[in-house]
Parts: structure tokens; C-alpha cells; sequence
């Protein structure tokens, strides 16, 4: 890039280095007429030159990928446009080129002696230039390997996408130009660079193969960020009037939309426009051509490769550390337990025997659940208690419509359209209700999108208020745009709306189980999230009489595995949730860094003690 100098220094440096040469393109030029000597860099001192005869100037060699220039740097690209134009020695301008820009410049009253010119003159200038193809143009000698490249002499690296030039003479002829949505992949070793371009793979040999690898990986995240087309590569489907529905494979068109939050697009699709997480969705560099948006299925396919990965070895990391933690607890419990007197056992905290011959110790910070495994999914155990019987037994089983009004907001009433189950038989006769697994599982399963209706049958007041409160856990746990709301205030309200209506509590407490079941969500924190939400929730409030075994059976479930990935924290719902029983729940809310600190997996708050002496402890407390 150009340093900043200012423009009136600058000409004077072009008018005295007309006939010099930069040492970039010194490198093209015959060994014979070359004007310096490259010497290749040495390990050790080395020596400045106090006095000089010559000018070194420094070029924009290569533009970035809807690179915007501000005033400054457009003086000093088009102070060097027209240097190189009046130079015979640039090897990056043709003749018929330079005889052009020569045309236009002597058009404007342009020479190097006269540079002062309107922002706009200096613009079409550059225009012009963007469209020599070697001119803004990255470099790079290279060795073909093959016959299909061994003719090619430099492979160019520019703003708009990768060239494959030969040299003749002085003059630099570029045989093949391919847009950076035209490459499907592109790696590099210490001295080879390998691309495949229109479905053809060409391997270049260069001893800055790492570097070319790594400036056409910026050039593709720039062109990516500014995308007017992605690929969708799941289904998002949802019926919330703001948001985008589509399917795998769709081409959505992007559009820009002020007050979206990070992680969200807006888009139109088969005439529709909305929301929509941009998880779901991949970026196509161009025009949605068949070429492009097949180098971004692939891309896709790649990045969620490595990022499953990545998923894959943290949770082996994090399952070793939990297994390690539990052991030290253990053998200092078991420690402890020798070391007791008699009386002291019976101060012990109270315990609560699970039906697996686990513990839940109450009054203590430590939850300590010993078991053998469950089921893939606790809330789809089937039995006596379990989530699957009461969905079938207290859910509602019609489909009904989200109401909205003109301005997005919910208006809580309902429209029916249609039935989970069905109630009659051949002929109109009535029959005995039938049920599948899958519509059960639907019930209490993982939603990417709002619910239409509450869970529970709710009149219309609450029902408003249990979608909006759906709304806040999708919101708290990233499932949802936050439209400037903070993870404080999406807590702040489920708690105040469990508070102020007893009927939401269930109603709440089931949407957080749904959530947290099965979750398919693209973000990756988002179920323990919901977790830790839930966690909060069961401090403050607790559920129904009705409610309770159902809940109690689904959190021992979860926590007794220690197999599962989120078991420490349900151990810790289950201890908020006896606790609440017998105490009653915390009365203040949590202050907004309690929150943060839970959102990030913090439950332990820690109190230091500051003693006589300058000596301080520190404790934890629940």
C-alpha cells in the first residue's frame, strides 16, 4: 500500500524518477538492460546508504477486493498511473495501452509537471487502469507443472481474480483470466501452489507458494463479506412473518437492512423477504453462475468439515477434563468422609436419593449424581414421568398461526390450521385418538423458529406472553435476532413473567426443555446456553405440583449420564429446583454481570476475605 506523503512531495519524487524502475518490475526486464542489481537478503548486519543519487518509489501494486480509497490515496495512485504512463520501462502496461492513457491524459491537460486535477478526473483515471490486466496485478514468477501450464511464466493475483500470464519480451500477455468464484480449491506446501480452476487442477511451483495461498484467501473473505447472493445449505423453514423461509440449495438474493444483528441477514427469496441466521446460508463471490455456486457448496462442505472437527476435539478435551475433575472430587469426598467424627456425620448436608442410587447433595455448592447411562434423549424416555406422556397428556395438539399486527408485533390471538392427531375414522365415525412417536417428539423437540401458540392451552393474554417469553429464550441462547436487546433483558423478562403469572411457569419451563432437546441450532453454545437459562429459572421459581415429577424425572435423567455434555449443569437445575421447594427461591434478580457470568458457564461466584495482617482467603459461595 501507499504510505501516506504528502502530494506535493510526491511530484516532485515522480518528476526525478521518470526513468527509474521499481525493484518489483525490475525482475521482468532482461538481465542485461535490468537498472539495479537484486541482492537476495543475508543473515547478519547490514549497511544504509547515507547519500544517494536515486529514488526508491513505492507502488500500489495490487487493490483489494472492494477496496474503498479515500482522497489521499487516490492522489497518490493516480500520481503513480501517470509516472508509469510517461515511462517506457513498466512492464505492466502494453503499447497500445500506455498510447491510450497517453491520449487521455494530453484530453485533461495531464503531464508530470501538472498533476493537479478534480477528484473525479483522477477517479476516471483510475478506472481506466483497473481495466489494464496487468497493472494492478500481484506478481509472482512461477514454474508450470504440466503441459497445460508449462508455458505460463507469472500466475497474477488482482482484485477480481487470478491470471495466468506469459512473457514476451518486455511486455507481460495474460493467455487465461478466472474470477476467484471460478477456483474451487486452493492450497499450498513450502514450494508449490495448487489450484483448481474451472474444474481443471494445475499445481505451480514458487518459493512464495504460502504467500499467494495466503493473499487469495483474503481476497476470497473480502469478496465473501460483500456477497449479493449466498447459497442456502440447510433448510430454514418457520412460519414467524419476519423471518425467510427456504430450502436447501436456494439461491437467496441479499439485501442490506439497517439494525440486523451479528450472525443475521436479510435476503428475498421466490419474491419473499425476511430475516434469516446467516448460518445457514453461504456466500456466492459473483453472479450466482453454475460455477460459482458450486465452488460455494464446496467451500461450505469444507468449512463445516473443519469446524466439526474442531467441535469433535473440544468435546473429547472438555469430557477428559470433566472426568479428571470428578475423580479429584471423589477421592478428596472420600477423604473427607474418613477423616469425620460421628457427629459430624450427623451435621452432613441433606441428601436425596435419585432412583439410580445417586445423590444430590442440597445444601452444599458440589452436585454429585452416580449412575449409569439413559436414554440419547432424556425428554423422549418414555414411562411413567416422562416428558413424551405429558406432552400427550397437557399439550396443545392443534397447529394454530402466530397473529401478528401491521407493525410485526404479537397480537396473542390464534388461527387454527390444522390437527396433530386424528379423531375420526372411515365414514365420520369417531374414533379413538391415535398417536405416532414423531408427533410427540415434534412437541418437545428443538424449533429453529418461534413457536405459533403456547405449549400449554393458555387463554389469549398469557398466550401473547408466552411467545414473547419463547421469543427471549430464543434470543438469550442466540437462536434469535436480539433487535437491541441484551442477554440481561431477555432474562429479566422471563423471570418477571413467571413471577407475575403462576400459569406461565410450566408453560416456560416446557419451552426451555424443548430447546434444549435434540438442538440442531447452528451456534454452537446455543444449547448450553438454554441450560445455563434454565438454571437461573428454577433459582427464582418453581414449577406446578402437577409439573414436578415430570421435571424431576427429565433433570435426573439428564444429570445421572455422565456421558451427556450439559449433565453438570442439569445436576445443577435439579439442585436449584429442591432447593426452591424448600426455601422458596432467590427473591432479588440476578445484576446483569451474574447473568454474564452464568451465559458463560461461571456458576461459582467467589468472596474474598480480608483478615488482619494483610492476609486475605478467598471463598466460594452459590
Amino acid at each position: 500500500y501507499v504510505p501516506s506523503t504528502s502530494v506535493r512531495n510526491l511530484r516532485a519524487e515522480l518528476t526525478a524518477a521518470v526513468s527509474s524502475v521499481s525493484i518489483l518490475d525490475a525482475e521482468l526486464l532482461p538481465r542485461r538492460q535490468r537498472p539495479v542489481r537484486l541482492v537476495r537478503p543475508i543473515q547478519g548486519p547490514a549497511v544504509m546508504y547515507n547519500r544517494t543519487n536515486w529514488t526508491l518509489v513505492i507502488r500500489k501494486e495490487m487493490l483489494g477486493a472492494n477496496e474503498k480509497l479515500d482522497n489521499q490515496v487516490v492522489d497518490l495512485i493516480f500520481g503513480q498511473i501517470v509516472l508509469d504512463t510517461f515511462s517506457p520501462t513498466c512492464c505492466r502496461i502494453s503499447r497500445s495501452e500506455r498510447a491510450q492513457m497517453k491520449d487521455q491524459l494530453r484530453r485533461y491537460g495531464i503531464t508530470l509537471q501538472n498533476l493537479s486535477q478534480s477528484l473525479a478526473v483522477k477517479k476516471i483515471v483510475i478506472d481506466s487502469a483497473k481495466e489494464w490486466p496487468c497493472y494492478f496485478t500481484k506478481l509472482f514468477r512461477v514454474v508450470g507443472l504440466g503441459p497445460e501450464v508449462r508455458h505460463y511464466t507469472h500466475v497474477g493475483l488482482t482484485h477480481a481474480g487470478i491470471k495466468l500470464i506469459r512473457q514476451h519480451g518486455l511486455e507481460l500477455q495474460t493467455i487465461h483470466s478466472y474470477s476467484y468464484g471460478e477456483l474451487s480449491d486452493c492450497y499450498a506446501d513450502e514450494f508449490s501452489l495448487y489450484l483448481t480452476l474451472d474444474d481443471v487442477s494445475v499445481v505451480f511451483q514458487t518459493n512464495r507458494a504460502p504467500l499467494m495461498a495466503q493473499v487469495i484467501e483474503a481476497q476470497m473473505i473480502a469478496l465473501e463479506k460483500d456477497a449479493k447472493y449466498a447459497l442456502a445449505i440447510e433448510d430454514y423453514e418457520t412460519h414467524e412473518s419476519t423471518l425467510l423461509s427456504f430450502r436447501q440449495g436456494a439461491v437467496i438474493k441479499l439485501k442490506h437492512k439497517d439494525g440486523l444483528d451479528d450472525g443475521w441477514l436479510f435476503g428475498m427469496y421466490e419474491g419473499k423477504t425476511g430475516s434469516f441466521p446467516a448460518d445457514y446460508v453461504y456466500p456466492i463471490i459473483g453472479q450466482p453462475t453454475e460455477a460459482t455456486i458450486e465452488q460455494s457448496r464446496r467451500s461450505a462442505i469444507k468449512k463445516r468439515s473443519s469446524r466439526s472437527t474442531l467441535v469433535g476435539d473440544q468435546n473429547k478435551i472438555a469430557r477428559s477434563a470433566s472426568f479428571k475433575s470428578r475423580q479429584t472430587k471423589e477421592a478428596s469426598r472420600s477423604a473427607l468422609t474418613k477423616s469425620k467424627s460421628p457427629t459430624a456425620a450427623k451435621t452432613a448436608p441433606a441428601k436425596k436419593r435419585t432412583p439410580t442410587g445417586g445423590t444430590v447433595v442440597v445444601d452444599d455448592d458440589e452436585v454429585s449424581l452416580a449412575g449409569g447411562g439413559g436414554d440419547d434423549d432424556a425428554v423422549t424416555m418414555t414411562g411413567r414421568f416422562s416428558m413424551m406422556q405429558f406432552a400427550r397428556e397437557y399439550f396443545r395438539h392443534d397447529k394454530y398461526e402466530m397473529q401478528r399486527r401491521a407493525d410485526g408485533s404479537i397480537r396473542g390471538t390464534l388461527k387454527l390450521v390444522g390437527t396433530l392427531r386424528a379423531t375420526f375414522g372411515r365414514g365420520g365415525a369417531k374414533r379413538k385418538e391415535s398417536w405416532s412417536w414423531s408427533n410427540l417428539a415434534d412437541l418437545v423437540k428443538f424449533s429453529k423458529s418461534p413457536i405459533q401458540a403456547s405449549l400449554l392451552p393458555l387463554p389469549s393474554s398469557l398466550n401473547k406472553l408466552a411467545l414473547e417469553a419463547f421469543i427471549a429464550i430464543m434470543r438469550f441462547m442466540g437462536d434469535y435476532m436480539s433487535k437491541g436487546k441484551s442477554e440481561a433483558d431477555s432474562v429479566y423478562y422471563i423471570l418477571k413473567a413467571m413471577r407475575d403469572h403462576e400459569d406461565l411457569r410450566d408453560e416456560i419451563l416446557c419451552q426451555l426443555i424443548k430447546q434444549t432437546t435434540s438442538n440442531k441450532s447452528t451456534r454452537a453454545d446455543s444449547s448450553a446456553r438454554g441450560w445455563r437459562l434454565l438454571s437461573i429459572c428454577l433459582a427464582f421459581s418453581s414449577c406446578s405440583d402437577l409439573f414436578k415429577p415430570y421435571l424431576e424425572k427429565y433433570l435426573k435423567a439428564a444429570a445421572r449420564d455422565s456421558k451427556r455434555e450439559f449433565h453438570a449443569t442439569a445436576a445443577i437445575c435439579l439442585q436449584n429446583l429442591f432447593r426452591t421447594f424448600r426455601y422458596g427461591g432467590r427473591k432479588e434478580p440476578p445484576s446483569s454481570l451474574e447473568i454474564k457470568a452464568i451465559a458463560l458457564g461461571r456458576f461459582t461466584k467467589r468472596q474474598m476475605i480480608y483478615m488482619p495482617g494483610d492476609v486475605s482467603r478467598d471463598r466460594k459461595s452459590g
